[in-house]
């Protein structure tokens, strides 16, 4: 450490610095530290030797940005260091962006307590010469605010020195009011904004010989004629007083004079400086705190050897806001970067790739001495674009503002540029512009100025070039374009010339008019538009200078249709009709109604205007199967009658009564009878007919009803929605009672009659009668506390009348029964709900152990651990009871533990002694719990369940009072049947027998379902032994009716077993498993065979009937609603209500459309309508999937960078929408999405049918929901 009272010799002093230097490496930051080692041993500011003190900022012996200061090192010759050991009297050192000075570093004094001392004895004494310079920033214009003064502070001599702020004068002064004695500057000089230089010099002596100036910049700024006078002065400088920074002396005067800003820089020398040795001291400090030195009388910049830097004669118009970077290192100088500090600056300069926000960050090098680069500028103040110019693509207009370069023994290197933004504007693209000549005519290079900066090679300067910045002219507004039938219009645009129509067709050729007008016929081109869908899109186009072309214009789509196929196949088959060559007498009358039907459809098409080619090609296509499909008389294909014949003879063969069934059921059984043989003996039957007639002939004898006696007014079933009748109810007894909790005010009824025409009413008391429909829930029946009489009245269709009395006995208040509540009812089908589910990947069960014999096996991670038992029952079912406290000591041994029960017993398995609270620990403490048995595993779904939605729907019971129930079951005869004659109708194999998996919950006799899970849980339905597993299509949900609507399935191997891994939103259902194998005739050569016969055989999308697809054909809005619900496997046959008011509640898409709607996946429009029959475009059709794939994946997320990235990948994803861009990249992201052709997306094309399939089996396998 350096210190002001011990003078040292010079070679001491070159030891200190060496040891200064070595500690800075090690404790100053790396930028310092570098700087230090690039300026080392400087000689003095410009070059200028032995200044008696010189306070560089750069100086603070390791303090960082922002610390306070108490050691400022003087590297004078002198070593003169401020100095201030008391903390609340330190200035601060600021290093950073908001403080510093051209990117340098400044010390901050408040203006209230912060200075410095020095050794008076080291600073000029007497009448000896000297010059004093400071550069410093004032934060105030009142007061006298000192930046350094020593001596003696007298008001009747001239004792002292004080370089000061003066309200905002600025100067010296001697610590009197004798104006003959002070330099000050002229008022309003100093100002708040930027650096202020104040360099005073005098020659010292007697009175009548000495000079003394005021200089700033280079230029004599005293006051002349009042506090400035050109006189000699009578200076005696004491030292009694001491010395000081930022304050007048003495150190002891309270609130005196204190520098409120910041000093950038204090230099002292003992003597006169030269006007070459100011010219030198002024070119250093201009160029390091970012000032132009004064230009009244030209002001060259020279270095510390009087080089040249800025020839203020050969650059006299260009001499405003000179900026430079440079290095000098007998001025220690090395800047990196600068921004010339004045008004109007709009330009920043950096070595390197980047501006950084301290000169000292930019780790760049110099690397020559003397070296620099420098501009100035025209002092034009207006920076707006006004001065046309073109580059090669477009037109552009220049700034009035042109910068002139000069080069000083310099280095080619790389800069950066950084162009001030205009506030609030929306700027348009511009460029930095070099040429060699003033006026731009000459050669011109354009770099495009990105994000506000421009990085470029500074060989790309000439030694004298010329720059100016750019910008690309304000463009057109776009037209604004209808499409009327062939008619494309717009409205002119104000400064266009004329207009460039754009006709791109779906393959991505383009074709273009010019326009002068304001409208085009698209029919009326030559050479005529070919067959296709084109997006048409128009382009103002200007030859005014000050504007550029605008944006293409908002797109329409022009569809150009070729009918003439279709109007010659037309034609061909009227003549052949006409001349007798097809005469309806020699072909069967079905295909020659179905050859007439295609004309029909035909003749409309070709007469309707608004026809897609769509729909042309498919009437052409039907027209033509028709044709060749006509049958003739002579040639009627063999059909197979056997089975029907069959089904008749058994029927009749078995003798049945009419008067023993219900007249209804009778009557179906005739009618199919009667079709049956009607079908039989009808030469021209076909197969599809024969089939129909044994479907329904089987159904009418399932479906006979038998009668007791002649009175049928029974009911088969009466089902109370809470507790249960007492006794069990018999359709011949008509008195029951029921007793529920107080906490239950009503309850619903579910009577089913015998006579499927008989009328069911309900009364409460003596209250009115209500119907209910026969299988249906009545209306909510009130209870009163205490008895309730409620009468069930069934009327058979023959009048017979039958009434069923329940008296339902409600408890008291006080048996202590909170709560609301009723029956929230489940299905075996799974349930309601719109909760957003979320599939997560189930951890695969643990395999069980080896069964032995017909003991039950309970593991904990695969380790025997007892904690439930089992017995058979007399059907042979398993019986399993869980032992709740085995259980919770099991539980208690950790968390995420995989719990199993399983049965090797064949049959159905019951599992009991498990409760909803039981449940919630396992979900609370990750673990899971596997029930199984040979037919499947079970997972209970616990973590994806509403379990307090359970509780409420019994009464908002406590947990551990809610029993569950699991059952592993083999579907019910009745369900199996009717699955069986389904697939045997529908054409696929059932490859397993259904199962049903049951969670039920039980409180006080009242038993629920959880409904709709909220996110995908898994299931595992075993396959049977010896199985293809490569012959497994998809696992099927089967409905009561025993239809099936497919579930997302995986086969995957559990030990040595098969099982299809079934994933849906059901915590019970019937499953099984099919085979339903699909090839398509028009797919086999098409790119999306793969795709479309495997969601085909999943059922999630169906062909045209004739074992055709259409790939190629666009798909509709409601098309694409089944495809997706069928899919993800959220059909079911209770979908909500529909929203849309032109969606018919008998239209075939509105399950599908009110289910997709539910899950946000697609939406209507602001009437409200949905549009189902309107073609989506493949953007349209990317954000549904996305909607979709958030549905399976709702953590998944993209962000703003992400999607950039994304769709930067394809060359016209500035053609996607704003509002689907983030669906679009998402997608993209996932790798669901693939472009139409290389790197194409094509978003306002249409999409087909093979591309959504394509889309919905990406989405499927992506998220591991099907096989890959």
């Amino acid at each position: 450490m350096y210190t002001a009272e011990i003078r040292k010799k010079p070679w001491q002093r070159i030891s200190m610095l060496v040891l200064s230097f070595i500690l800075a490496i090690g404790t100053l930051p790396m930028s310092l530290a570098q700087a230090e080692a690039t300026n080392e041993t400087p000689v003095g500011p410009g070059g200028v030797g032995s200044p008696s003190l010189w306070l560089r900022p750069e100086r603070v012996n390791g303090v960082a940005s922002g610390e306070k200061v108490s050691i400022w090192e003087d590297q004078g010759s002198k070593i003169n260091n401020a100095t201030q050991s008391t903390e609340a009297n330190q200035p601060t050192y600021w290093d950073d962006k908001n403080h510093n000075i051209n990117f340098n570093p400044v010390l901050e004094y408040n203006g209230t307590s912060s200075f410095m001392n020095l050794d008076v004895s080291k600073l000029p004494q007497g009448k000896s010469p000297r010059s004093i310079i400071t550069v410093s920033r004032t934060n105030k214009t009142g007061g006298l605010n000192y930046i350094i003064s020593w001596g003696v502070q007298t008001t009747n001599a001239y004792t002292g020195m004080g370089m000061l702020q003066v309200d905002a004068r600025g100067g010296l002064t001697t610590f009197n009011s004798d104006s003959n004695q002070t330099l000050y500057t002229p008022d309003k000089f100093m100002g708040t904004t930027f650096p202020t230089e104040l360099f005073v010099t005098w020659t010292g002596g007697d009175t009548g010989t000495n000079i003394a100036r005021l200089y700033s910049k280079m230029e004599q700024v005293q006051e002349l004629g009042g506090w400035g006078k050109d006189n000699a002065k009578a200076w005696n400088t004491g030292n009694s007083d001491g010395a000081l920074v930022g304050k007048l002396i003495p150190a002891t005067a309270a609130n005196s004079g204190y520098w409120q800003g910041t000093i950038e820089e204090i230099i002292v020398f003992d003597h006169a400086l030269t006007d070459a040795e100011r010219q030198k001291v002024s070119t250093y400090l201009a160029i390091k705190y970012g000032y132009t030195l004064d230009q009244t009388t030209a002001n060259s910049y020279v270095d510390s050897n009087m080089a040249t830097i800025w020839d203020a004669q050969e650059n006299e118009v260009y001499t405003h806001r000179i900026t430079s970077i440079g290095r000098d290192d007998q001025s220690g100088l090395m800047q990196k970067q600068a921004k010339a500090q004045e008004e109007d600056s709009i330009l920043t300069i950096a070595l390197g790739n980047s501006i950084e926000d301290t000169n000292s960050a930019n780790e760049n090098k110099i690397t020559e001495n003397s070296s620099f680069f420098t501009f100035g500028d025209n002092g034009e103040k207006n920076t707006d674009f006004v001065t046309p110019i073109t580059n090669d693509k477009e037109k552009l207009l220049m700034m009035k503002r042109i910068y002139k370069i000069q080069k000083s023994n310099w280095t080619e290197t790389q800069i950066t540029l950084q162009l001030d933004k205009k506030g609030g504007s929306t700027e348009l693209p511009r460029y930095l512009v070099i040429s060699d000549d003033a006026k731009f005519d000459a050669p011109k290079s354009f770099y495009l100025i990105e994000n506000g900066q421009v990085s470029i090679n500074t060989s790309n300067f000439g030694l004298n070039s010329y720059f100016t910045i750019a910008e690309v002219a304000a463009p057109l507004t776009a037209p604004d374009i209808t499409l009327i039938d062939d008619e494309l219009k717009w409205e002119a645009v104000e400064h266009a010339d004329k207009y460039e129509v754009t006709i791109e067709l779906e393959d991505g050729t383009k074709r273009t008019e010019e326009v002068t007008g304001t409208a085009l016929n698209l029919s009326q081109l030559v050479p005529s538009l070919e067959v296709g869908t084109y997006t048409v899109t128009v382009t103002a186009k200007t030859n005014n200078p000050a504007y550029s072309d605008s944006k293409a214009s908002n797109s329409k789509s022009y569809v150009v249709i070729d009918k003439a196929k279709l109007k010659a196949k037309i034609d061909e088959i009227n003549g052949k009709i006409e001349t007798g060559e097809l005469d309806e007498e020699e072909y069967t009358p079905a295909s020659w109604t179905a050859l007439e039907e295609a004309r029909n459809e035909a003749n409309r098409v070709l007469n309707e205007p608004t026809a897609t080619q769509a729909q042309v090609d498919k009437a052409l296509q039907d027209l033509t199967d028709a044709r060749t499909g006509l049958i003739p008389t002579t040639s009627v294909p063999v059909v197979d009658k056997s089975a029907l014949q069959a089904k008749v003879t058994e029927i009749t063969g078995e003798s049945l009564e009419e008067s023993a069934y219900t007249p209804a059921s009778w009557t179906a059984l005739e009618e199919a009878r009667n079709e049956a043989n009607r079908v039989l003996n009808e030469p021209t039957a076909t197969q599809a007919q024969v089939d129909k007639a044994l479907l329904d002939l089987t159904d009418a004898r399932t479906g006979l009803t038998k009668v007791i006696g002649n009175d049928i007014s029974t009911l088969q079933t009466l089902v109370p929605s809470v507790g249960s009748l007492s006794p069990a109810f018999d359709p011949a007894k008509d008195t029951y009672t029921i007793s529920v909790p107080n906490s239950v005010y009503q309850f619903q009824l579910t009577p089913t009659a015998l006579d499927p025409l008989a009328k069911i009413e309900i009364a409460v008391g003596d209250g009115e009668w209500n119907e209910v429909s026969s299988g249906t829930v009545s209306e909510n029946l009130p209870l009163q506390v205490g008895g309730n009489k409620i009468v069930v009245r069934v009327t058979d269709s023959l009048g017979n009348v039958t009434a069923y009395k329940i008296n339902v006995t409600r408890a008291s208040s006080d048996n202590g029964n909170n709560g609301g509540g009723n029956n929230g009812g489940g299905g075996n089908t799974g349930g309601n709900g719109g909760s957003t589910p979320a599939p997560t990947p189930a951890p695969v069960p643990t395999p069980t152990p080896a069964p032995v014999k017909d003991n039950l096996e309970t593991t904990r991670d695969g380790s025997h651990q007892p904690f439930a038992t089992s017995k058979p029952s007399d059907n042979k079912e398993t019986l399993v009871q869980v032992d709740p406290a085995k259980l919770n000591v099991a539980m208690s041994q950790g968390t995420g533990q995989q719990f199993a029960i399983h049965s090797p017993n064949d049959g159905d398995m019951k599992v009991d002694g498990l409760t909803l609270e039981t449940l919630k620990q396992l979900v609370d403490q990750g673990s899971k719990l596997n029930i199984s048995n040979p037919l499947a595993i079970y997972p209970v779904p616990g973590g994806k369940m509403d379990v307090n939605g359970v509780s409420r729907q019994l009464g908002n019971a406590a947990l551990n009072d809610i029993d569950v129930h699991v059952d592993i079951a083999r579907s019910s005869d009745a369900l199996i049947d009717s699955a069986e004659t389904r697939a045997a109708s529908q054409g696929y194999e059932l490859l397993v027998t259904p199962v049903d998996l049951d969670l039920t919950f039980t409180k006080d006799g009242q038993t629920v379902r959880s409904g709709q899970l909220n996110g995908y849980a898994p299931k595992y339905i075993a396959l049977p032994e010896g199985i293809d597993p490569n012959r497994i299509t998809t696992g099927v949900i089967i409905n009561p009716d025993g239809s099936i609507f497919h579930v997302p399935t995986v086969v995957t191997k559990i030990s040595s077993r098969y099982y299809a891994l079934i994933n849906d939103l059901r915590s019970s259902g019937s499953y099984s498993v099919i085979w339903n194998p699909q090839d398509f005739e028009d797919a086999r050569s098409h790119w999306g065979k793969t795709d479309v016969n495997n969601i085909a055989a999943r059922l999630d999308l169906q062909g045209n009937g004739d074992n055709t697809f259409s790939p190629n054909r666009q798909v509709t809005r409601s098309e694409f609603a089944e495809i997706v619900v069928l899919g993800l496997g959220l059909m079911r046959q209770d979908a909500p209500q529909n929203l849309f008011p032109d969606v018919n509640d008998s239209a075939w898409f509105r399950s599908a459309v009110a289910l997709a709607n539910e899950f946000g996946i697609v939406r209507g429009y602001d009437n409200g309508n949905f549009n189902g029959n309107q073609e989506i475009t493949r953007e349209q059709g990317f954000a549904m999937v996305a909607r979709a794939y958030r549905l399976i994946e709702p953590e998944a997320s993209i962000s703003p960078d992400q999607v950039n990235a994304e769709l930067k990948r394809y060359s016209d994803a500035a053609n996607v929408s704003n509002w689907a861009k983030e669906d679009v990249a998402q997608l993209i992201a996932a790798r669901i999405i693939q472009g139409n052709g290389p790197e194409v997306l094509s978003p306002k094309t249409t999409m087909t049918r093979a591309e959504v399939t394509a889309l919905i089996a990406r989405m499927l396998k992506v998220t591991n929901l099907i096989d890959q």
